[in-house]
């Protein structure tokens, strides 16, 4: 079972086990998941009291592991470079042109700018031409994403894109959807898996025990497409 503990300005996401055993302990892996396995009547309040004293070496250690992880290169923007769109790469083909514009056109990207050359201009229609397209892809997810709940229309989330630095998307008081720009590179069940993760909290706002059961109903394979867009976005 999945939990969350609030350290800060941390989320720290666990894994609970149970098991034949007097006390508690927490094991932070290599892939950076952090399990708790503890004795059949530890009670929750128990457990993240443990948690929360060892909440700044289970950071540590999974920044220790990060180090280690497989990170996307910085792209240069130039002739050859591939670029993800919905979980797939395109390469860059760029020709000079009077207007900044972007085409995806027989698996490359196709930029024209001012310059071949300019690789800030190059950034900017390749961003803007993200951003235009995931107005659009994110709006049909998020559709499709709430037909598996049973909420009032009046609960339908407005949906806001923003790019953020550590979070893939948020849910507001008031009802608005954030997602993060950059998830328009990612494959769309990992979109889904993010739409589908915030709806929860219309019903639970917290990480708890009953947010994760109706995770694990509306999408069982939730954690394998969160460690994949991790993996594929870090």
């Amino acid at each position: 079972m999945m939990h969350t503990l609030k350290y800060g300005d941390h989320e720290i996401d666990y894994r609970l086990v149970q098991e034949d055993r007097l006390s508690i302990q927490v094991a932070v892996y290599p892939d950076s998941t952090v399990v708790v396995k503890v004795p059949s009547h530890a009670t929750l309040e128990s457990i993240e009291s443990k948690l929360k004293r060892k909440a700044r070496w289970i950071l540590k250690q999974r920044s220790f592991f990060l180090q280690f992880s497989p990170k996307t290169p910085p792209k240069h923007f130039v002739i050859g470079e591939t670029h993800l769109y919905l979980g797939k790469q395109y390469r860059l083909a760029i020709s000079k042109g009077e207007n900044k514009s972007v085409k995806l056109i027989g698996g490359k990207f196709l930029v024209s700018c001012n310059e071949e050359s300019d690789s800030q201009c190059v950034k900017n229609a390749l961003d803007d031409w993200y951003r235009t397209r995931a107005e659009n892809v994110y709006a049909t997810r998020l559709q499709d994403c709430w037909v598996r709940f049973e909420y009032s229309d009046s609960q339908y989330p407005k949906l806001s894109l923003r790019r953020m630095k550590t979070r893939w998307g948020s849910l507001s008081e008031r009802g608005v959807l954030t997602l993060n720009t950059s998830l328009i590179k990612a494959p769309v069940a990992c979109l889904d898996y993010v739409v589908t993760h915030e709806l929860c909290h219309l019903e639970y706002p917290n990480h708890d025990a009953k947010f994760f059961r109706l995770l694990e109903s509306k999408m069982p394979n939730w954690s394998k497409l969160k460690n994949e867009l991790e993996q594929l976005l870090s």
